[in-house]
């Protein structure tokens, strides 16, 4: 003070000014007061060296995100995938995250053979080989045309032949999706890699990858002599392409992050791609410093949740407009442990099949009346995505069962000691261990539905479930015809999933429906029906299920005279005619 005068005079008079920096930041006139001058010296010169050598060498002495180093570590250590997808919001850094991953690959990991793709030529040189260039450390960006290294870059041309080679043998080779489709074998021959690396084994960055999976196969086969690995950068504002779906059809989100432009709605930060060996990550828009946050955040203020998942989050939406826009992975999908399996009322939904195997899930309801999905028959893959659109899986196919083999295997599904009688009967006891159900529900039409039996009778799948004591009610079909029974349906669903989502959800705002991770068919079906392909429609049998729970207004029931009765005998809704019950029982 007594040497420079008030801090704020010094300030204010230019002679120490502080430039201004998105991660940096000056001390305070507080901070200041509590040092000697020289210590104000000192740092003003390192604070402003600081920002100098970042700019000239950021692959040294630049700033780390950390979310780029989170994104490393999904592709290190021991549970490390051999692919890496980042999706983006716009100005989230992914183009300039996968240029820092590809210099540093090439400088850290010898003799590397790395490829990057780009759209075309033109954003080749304007977006992906400028930023490359910008991240080689100073020394290396001087033209070099030696007999190990080659290296020539001008910011109108690029790089020269389109590669670099640097001293220590790695090259770096810029390729373009559109010369791929026109000659998919340019590719062929090459490892890409390296063979001893020290930083990521990064052999190939597709930049903004909006095609088909032909490449990304071609290219796991060009990775695999030398171990490396595929990194994908893109903003998803196409939606699903063929390729999003491919990385994110039942990924498992393993972390994920409010959203402070969706009233702090959960999305997703990671996620494991159950069909490939990837780790998909979500680079968030405000997450970089550098991006101008709060202008994106600006224009987003009156847009659609549906383009802010994708501007802001990286999250892709669903290119056909989905059935259930209320229904997110991170919100109704809980873990097995956190599905309430005390004081619930359970009920079982049917969905016979024909030349198809049979559909069915348990909800549990409790008290508030929220749904909970515990369980869901067939667990392999009911759909399954071919030639550009779903059809059916290996769980939609019929297995040859029988009625009597659907029910045992139901029964034992819930975990009860299963008899059959010597009368046709099949009963189940849930009162050591197991399931209780309270009713079952069931398709009202397949069920229903007569054909010729033993003598002159006519039996149905209904009739012969009932001669197993395997009760069940038909489905509530509102009027209207059929079309109109299925709006109605989907509309009772999407009312259970529905709550204000600009506000945090809690014990009052939340959704009355939840479904267990287990259930991966369900999930799918959720996020994958759109109700346009009518009764060929492949998700379709899942979502028949959900909607004739849903229309049948399942309630919690708290009685303890109908808690004294099983489904050892079938269904508490429906007490059959093997069940003796007397008329104080009944007067309910």
């Amino acid at each position: 003070h007594d040497s420079f005068g008030s801090f704020e005079d010094i300030r204010c008079s230019g002679v120490m000014d502080w430039q201004e920096h998105p991660v940096l930041k000056p001390p305070t006139n507080e901070e200041l007061a509590l040092m000697k001058p020289e210590q104000v010296l000192t740092l003003h010169q390192q604070y402003h060296a600081a920002i100098k050598n970042a700019a000239e060498d950021p692959l040294n002495c630049g700033f780390k995100m950390p979310h780029w180093e989170k994104a490393d570590a999904l592709v290190t250590g021991e549970d490390a995938t051999n692919e890496l997808i980042v999706l983006g919001g716009n100005r989230s850094g992914k183009t300039i995250y996968g240029a820092r991953s590809v210099v540093k690959a090439a400088t850290e990991n010898p003799g590397s053979t790395i490829f990057v793709f780009s759209q075309n030529a033109e954003v080749s040189v304007r977006q992906v080989q400028s930023a490359v260039y910008d991240w080689l450390p100073p020394h290396l960006r001087k033209t070099s045309r030696s007999a190990g290294t080659y290296l020539s870059f001008k910011r109108q041309t690029g790089f020269a032949g389109a590669s670099f080679i640097l001293p220590n043998e790695s090259r770096v080779i810029f390729r373009t999706y559109t010369a791929f489709a026109q000659d998919p074998s340019s590719i062929e021959g090459a490892e890409l890699g390296s063979f001893s690396p020290s930083f990521v084994n990064f052999g190939v960055w597709c930049d903004e990858y909006l095609g088909s999976p032909t490449l990304l196969d071609t290219l796991r086969f060009r990775c695999a002599t030398r171990n490396a690995k595929i990194l994908a950068t893109f903003t998803p504002i196409w939606g699903y392409s063929e390729t999003v779906r491919l990385f994110l059809h039942k990924a498992e989100t393993i972390e994920q992050a409010p959203a402070e432009l969706l009233g702090g709605e959960l999305v997703p930060v990671s996620q494991r791609s159950k069909l490939r060996d990837a780790s998909v990550i979500y680079f968030h828009s405000a997450w970089n410093p550098f991006g101008g946050f709060s202008r994106i955040a600006s224009d987003l203020a009156n847009s659609s949740r549906d383009e802010i998942l994708t501007r802001a989050y990286g999250v892709p939406v669903r290119s056909s407009a989905t059935v259930f826009p209320m229904f997110s992975r991170e919100v109704n999908v809980v873990k097995p442990e956190q599905i309430p399996m005390k004081d619930v009322t359970t009920y079982q939904i049917i969905d016979p099949g024909g030349s198809k195997d049979w559909c069915a899930c348990w909800v549990n309801v409790d008290a508030s009346g929220t749904f909970w999905v515990w369980k869901e028959y067939p667990d392999e893959d009911w759909a399954e995505w071919r030639t550009g659109e779903w059809r059916p899986g290996p769980g939609a196919r019929g297995k040859g069962y029988g009625i009597r083999d659907f029910v045992r295997m139901f029964y034992e599904i819930e975990g009860g000691i299963v008899t059959e009688h010597e009368d046709g009967r099949i009963t189940t006891d849930t009162s050591g261990k197991g399931v209780p159900v309270y009713e079952r529900i069931i398709d009202p039409r397949m069920a229903k539905i007569q054909t010729p039996g033993a003598g002159s009778g006519a039996v149905s799948i209904l009739s012969n479930l009932d001669d197993m004591d395997f009760v069940c009610q038909p489905a509530l079909i509102p009027g209207g015809g059929q079309g109109h029974e299925i709006e109605q349906g989907l509309q009772a669903l999407n009312d259970l999933m529905s709550y204000d989502r600009s506000k945090p959800v809690d014990a009052v705002n939340r959704p009355k429906f939840y479904v267990s991770e287990d259930c991966q068919n369900i999930i799918s079906a959720l996020g994958e029906y759109t109700g346009q392909g009518g009764l060929k429609e492949a998700w379709k049998d899942p979502i028949d299920c959900l909607r004739y729970a849903a229309i049948s207004n399942l309630q919690h029931v708290d009685d303890p005279v109908l808690r004294a009765y099983s489904t050892n005998q079938g269904s508490y809704g429906a007490p059959n005619r093997h069940t003796e019950v007397n008329s104080t029982q009944l007067e309910w």
